[in-house]
């Protein structure tokens, strides 16, 4: 008697402190059991809802209803991953919800958005991005070849305080030029060998070009784990990436009163089912704008898809073709009050 009473004991802490949302719904649809989570999820008390048809709590409860009703009358186990609720007081969310169901009922799980870790990622963007490289390179070359040229005549006639800037600005366009060159080849073949890389280098040189252009309003904080190890890739092209999530953080923060910019190394802790589960470090550009127009949903990487009224749309796409490449990813977080873009890479074997 011991035994099966510690067994009740414990399944009973089990159900108590489940992430998931777990609701035990007769076959009628009336409701016997309502966990913590279900009532962090539907803002009731499972006192107020023991006894009341599911579909009567809310139009989230309907809508489950009319999910799990078909399973109930089939007498079959329901899993769907793929749920999409069009709530009528705020944006369409998704949820992920199982069904066992017996004679008496059944056990409903559901899993909300948030803890599917299902957030925006650059998964087929970057195979997406491919088509593009041609298009920049022919529209890049010309211009960076015209600015390097008054580059040059500024270093030899403009004052002494404009001579620290331009050693700047022609290695920035010696850069983007290799980037121009290399982009219009990059869906045909492999970028150029990779090499030994350190990330905190990657970062603080995509910084400091960043401060030349970013408001001067923005704080910009660089935080980095040295125990990081190195990393193989190509320098040009990851310091490209990573300015352009910068500068996209840096156009975001227009109109916030204190923007901040923060940009951060770390070990990504992976579990089961993650997003790159090879890619162990992260590079993260967080600040504290608005976040990404919730209508462009998870295209936020795909080609042409910009909330900016004369944005192209390339940007993240172009970074997450470059994660690729590197056999990494980038995934988009919303974080309560900040805007988190993750870009994952593999650190050097052995």
């Amino acid at each position: 008697m011991t035994g099966e009473g510690s067994s009740g004991d414990i399944a009973l802490k089990t159900l108590m402190l489940s992430p998931l949302a777990l609701i035990w719904v007769q076959a009628t649809g009336e409701i016997a059991y309502f966990n913590p989570a279900a009532e962090r999820l539907f803002h009731l008390s499972q006192r107020r809802v023991v006894g009341r048809h599911l579909a009567e709590l809310s139009p989230f409860g309907g809508f489950l209803w009319d999910h799990i009703a078909p399973a109930f009358e089939a007498g079959r186990a329901l899993v769907i991953h793929d749920a999409y609720f069009d709530a009528p007081d705020g944006p369409a969310q998704r949820f992920a919800l199982d069904l066992t169901p017996d004679e008496a009922g059944g056990c409903l799980a559901i899993r909300p958005w948030p803890l599917m870790g299902e957030h925006p990622k650059s998964e087929g963007a970057a195979e997406a991005a491919i088509g593009f490289g041609r298009l920049l390179s022919h529209e890049l070359k010309n211009p960076l070849a015209g600015a390097r040229g008054a580059a040059q005549l500024i270093l030899h006639s403009d004052p002494e305080e404009c001579r620290d800037l331009v050693p700047l600005i022609m290695r920035e366009i010696d850069r983007a030029q290799r980037i121009a060159e290399r982009w219009s080849k990059i869906g045909d073949v492999a970028p150029e060998p990779f090499g030994a890389l350190n990330l905190h280098e990657i970062a603080r040189e995509a910084a400091q070009s960043a401060r030349h252009s970013l408001n001067p309003r923005i704080s910009v904080r660089e935080l980095y784990d040295p125990s990081l190890p190195p990393i193989q890739g190509d320098r040009d092209l990851l310091i490209q990436a990573v300015l352009n999530l910068i500068i996209n953080a840096g156009e975001a923060l227009k109109d916030v009163e204190a923007p901040r910019i923060d940009i951060r190394t770390r070990f990504r802790d992976v579990v089961p089912g993650a997003f790159c589960p090879k890619a162990r470090l992260s590079l993260d550009v967080l600040d504290n704008g608005p976040g990404v127009d919730p209508r462009l949903g998870t295209d936020v990487f795909s080609p042409f898809v910009s909330s900016k009224p004369a944005g192209e749309g390339l940007g993240l796409a172009f970074v997450s073709r470059i994660a690729a490449l590197h056999g990494g990813g980038v995934e988009y977080q919303r974080q309560r009050v900040r805007t988190q873009f993750c870009l994952y890479l593999p650190h050097t074997s052995g």
